[in-house]
């Protein structure tokens, strides 16, 4: 019988951003009424950014780089100068950037100006779709974040600028440490059953749920950050299961190796100008942990409780990967998971379905909005 270990509950609040949401509404209306100027200040007012009236150049700091918005007479233009690669070892670099246009970039390009590389954007008025603008602003971030740490360590770049950060107290790194060993040692028991077992193919899971639960309750930046985002994209890839499984293994050899001082380095906080996680309304909320619910029961029903265990983990664990959560529903998933422990059997798979039931009636239906 499989013992899942204990559940942590993150150690400090992950970055944090001003995002004003209920001035969304705002925003969509001035665009349906053609106000399309008057559109994109409402963005900035959503995005909590202080300016004048008149104001039409806007620079705003976000990690290590600033974004640079210019309102001009025709149009929009976005730039977020990037690293200097005077030093850098251009050809691989440059392959690297080509790939990068292509594919995950679908709004913006890096551009070559001088030595740095720039993310750019420009449109016309009338094509600046809030929901478009407010993508290209969360695509420039959230590459630049990916990236920056990356063509630095392989490639040489260097930083236009170092990011403002809020380095976490020494009592919390430890703990962080010391639950990032911890996790390891977690997940490498687990493969022991697994394999033991013959039940290889929750291999994958394991390894999603170890990279899933560092993001979560450690919520690193920097190299770790960096790691930890690629392989959750490689793990969700098209590639064979034995190649994910690779993959893992590889990812939690690397993780090992990491000293104290390497973590440490990566343990901080940061103001963020876009969320990176998408806001949720309750109805959602609800109507995601339904859906789960429905396919923990069918794993219940056919007697396959480890298959229902390893859902709880990687399906809760991605609802915080993925949303902007609020402290209610934070709560709620923390209460489920930190339940899904010890002797995974039909009792303890009935307990947390009757849980998992039991907070959703909870959930308000008169009152969705977040």
């Amino acid at each position: 019988m499989f013992h899942a270990p204990v559940f942590f509950k993150p150690i400090h609040q992950q970055s944090y951003n001003n995002t004003q949401p209920q001035k969304w509404e705002e925003v969509i209306q001035s665009w349906k009424d053609k106000n399309y100027k008057e559109s994109l200040y409402k963005i900035f007012d959503y995005l909590g950014i202080s300016y004048h009236q008149q104001t039409t150049h806007f620079k705003i700091p976000h990690g290590s780089i600033q974004i640079d918005i210019q309102l001009k007479n025709d149009g929009l233009i976005i730039q977020a100068p990037f690293l200097s690669i005077e030093s850098s070892l251009k050809l691989p670099l440059f392959r690297q950037i080509l790939q990068i246009n292509q594919d995950p970039l679908q709004l913006t390009q890096i551009q070559l100006k001088d030595d740095l590389l720039v993310f750019y954007f420009e449109c016309p008025y009338p094509l600046c779709e809030p929901n478009k603008i407010f993508e290209v602003l969360k695509e420039i971030c959230i590459h630049a974040d990916l990236y920056d740490d990356t063509f630095i360590r392989k490639y040489r770049a260097k930083r236009i600028s170092e990011p403002k950060i809020y380095p976490l107290s020494f009592e919390t790194q430890e703990k962080c440490i010391e639950v990032f060993r911890d996790l390891i040692i977690q997940t490498e028991d687990a493969i022991q059953f697994l394999i033991k077992e013959r039940q290889n193919l929750f291999l994958w899971d394991n390894f999603v749920n170890l990279f899933l639960k560092i993001d979560l309750i450690l919520s690193p930046n920097g190299h770790i950050k960096s790691d930890i985002e690629k392989w959750i994209v490689e793990m969700h890839s098209q590639q064979d299961l034995s190649e994910k499984i690779n993959i893992g293994n590889k990812a939690i050899q690397s993780l090992k190796k990491l000293s104290d001082d390497q973590i440490r380095e990566d343990l901080y906080r940061i103001h963020t100008f876009v969320p990176l996680k998408e806001l949720i309304s309750r109805e959602v909320f609800k109507n995601q942990l339904l859906q789960i619910q429905s396919q923990i029961q069918r794993e219940f029903q056919k007697g396959e409780y480890l298959a229902a265990y390893f859902t709880i983990q990687y399906q809760l664990l991605m609802l915080f990967y993925q949303y902007d959560l609020n402290e209610e529903c934070v709560n709620l998933l923390l209460k489920i998971l930190e339940n899904a422990c010890g002797n995974i059997n039909e009792t303890k798979i009935q307990f947390v379905l009757e849980l998992i039931q039991e907070e959703i009636e909870k959930i308000p239906v008169s009152t969705l909005k977040q």
